[in-house]
């Protein structure tokens, strides 16, 4: 019998030596890797408030902020495009999500929420497939992209300007659904344009 529980108590720390083995190696990696802006952004969100409207209220206007930086970024890199008209858009995308980018860093510092310090993860991935393509394929793509982007922000500003219970955040949201709209009509017009 107590040939058995030493072989039980070896079994278990070695189990536990391994355990932490592999945990101190995750934590090792997970330090040499740069946190997502957006994750960091909704973790300090989320310590922050308890009330569950305002939580929401911050995930949507952390949503918008890593949007909005994303298309001002794809904007700016529509310069290598030899066609006029992407760059116009990017122009047009460009100057009217850096205005909402403003907007909307005044909100949230309103509302004490954190915004994302940069390009979130998918958004430089996003942003380093469009910057692979060139000529006819980087304009297709583009405005395929842009088409995408805009129809899923739509959703989340609808959604946060029917949900929210706040009337800054409502107000901001149905105001910049206006010109996401519009966004969207001139990129579905410009892609058929460019099939």
């Amino acid at each position: 019998m107590k040939k058995v529980n030493n072989l039980r108590s070896i079994l278990l720390s070695s189990t536990f030596i391994a355990a932490s083995m592999v945990f101190t190696l995750t934590a090792c990696n997970d330090k040499n890797k740069t946190p997502d802006t957006e994750k960091v952004a909704e973790d300090q969100n989320e310590a922050k408030f308890e009330d569950t409207q305002k939580e929401d209220d911050a995930d949507f206007l952390v949503e918008a902020a890593a949007f909005n930086m994303e298309q001002v970024e794809a904007g700016k890199l529509v310069q290598k495009s030899a066609n006029a008209d992407t760059k116009a858009t990017g122009k047009m995308m460009e100057e009217d999500h850096q205005k909402a980018w403003k907007e909307l860093e005044a909100l949230a510092a309103k509302k004490q929420i954190t915004l994302p310090a940069g390009l979130t993860d998918d958004s430089k991935k996003d942003f380093e497939d469009l910057n692979k393509k060139t000529g006819a394929d980087f304009d297709r793509a583009y405005a395929s992209w842009l088409v995408s982007s805009h129809k899923d922000a739509i959703s989340k500003y609808e959604d946060a300007a029917k949900n929210s219970k706040d009337s800054e955040v409502v107000a901001w949201a149905n105001a910049q659904l206006d010109v996401l709209k519009a966004h969207l009509a001139k990129a579905e017009a410009w892609k058929d344009k460019i099939k």
